[in-house]
């Protein structure tokens, strides 16, 4: 079943859920499939791996937001359909993710079960067509500069030029990606009726989770004392398995978990 598209680390064949986690831009798939290892038996965790990093590092990075989240869709609803869903995505991720579990319910009739976003603001929102930039015509220099306004890159990775030079293919791929992804909301019902939980940190740029507030009315808002500790990854893992109790779990989500907190750069 493992495909290149999918990272696990720590395979589960009795889980129950499985929990596919979509990285931030320019990121890859390892620091989460590395969660396998802190869940409870009946939560597999998977990484989602983009062309041109990692164990695709020799494929060419795609910058079509449509043709990523269709392979990621077909390869979910294909290859791990079997099980109850659980995605997961971080800035970037938490917009692919967004297209996939739509896809993944219009398409595939398998809609995730629970939806944990962070650190983007909703894809419909005026701020995100505000920002959007074509960076088709957008020099390797400017992209450069670029970067270092957004934050959120790894300062030794702008400012090394050898190094920017290897990650420059995946990261233009990744923010072109990001600038295609924008949402018209449907005069109908929403396109998710799961639940959805979002994450945000004190350090990050502001977000608009509100937007959301009545297209998705299954939501919930985690911005409790604004504390980086708070509202980062260890905090998410322990509500996926103490928090939120998904429709018909099995005992095991009591399980307390504990996962070392990412440095910031690691999450922008």
């Amino acid at each position: 079943m493992s495909k290149p598209l999918i990272n696990c680390r720590y395979p589960q064949p009795e889980a129950t859920h499985r929990l596919f986690c979509f990285p931030w831009a320019g990121g890859g798939s390892n620091f989460f499939a590395n969660w396998g290892r802190e869940l409870p038996p009946n939560i597999e965790a998977f990484g989602i791996t983009l062309a041109g990093r990692e164990s695709r590092f020799a494929e060419k990075p795609c910058s079509s937001s449509q043709e990523t989240v269709a392979e990621i869709a077909s390869t979910i609803a294909t290859d791990y359909g079997d099980k109850p869903l659980i995605l997961f995505g971080h800035s970037m991720g938490a917009l692919l993710s967004f297209e996939t579990a739509v896809l993944l319910k219009s398409v595939y009739g398998k809609e995730p079960q629970h939806m944990y976003l962070s650190g983007v603001s909703a894809p419909h929102t005026e701020s995100r067509r505000k920002d959007s930039r074509d960076l088709s015509k957008v020099t390797d220099k400017e992209f450069q500069e670029l970067l270092k306004e957004l934050g959120g890159t790894p300062p030794e990775i702008i400012e090394n030029e050898e190094l920017f030079k290897l990650f420059l293919p995946a990261l233009k791929a990744d923010y072109t990606m990001v600038n295609q992804i924008m949402y018209d909301l449907p005069d109908g019902p929403p396109p998710l009726s799961c639940p959805f939980t979002f994450f945000d940190g004190a350090e990050d740029n502001d977000h608009d989770y509100e937007a959301l507030g009545t297209h998705l009315p299954n939501r919930s808002i985690n911005q409790s004392n604004r504390s980086v500790d708070e509202i980062t990854m260890p905090n998410f893992l322990v509500q996926l398995v103490t928090v939120s109790r998904l429709p018909d779990t099995p005992t095991g989500w009591d399980a307390q978990v504990h996962a070392r907190a990412p440095d910031k750069d690691e999450l922008s």
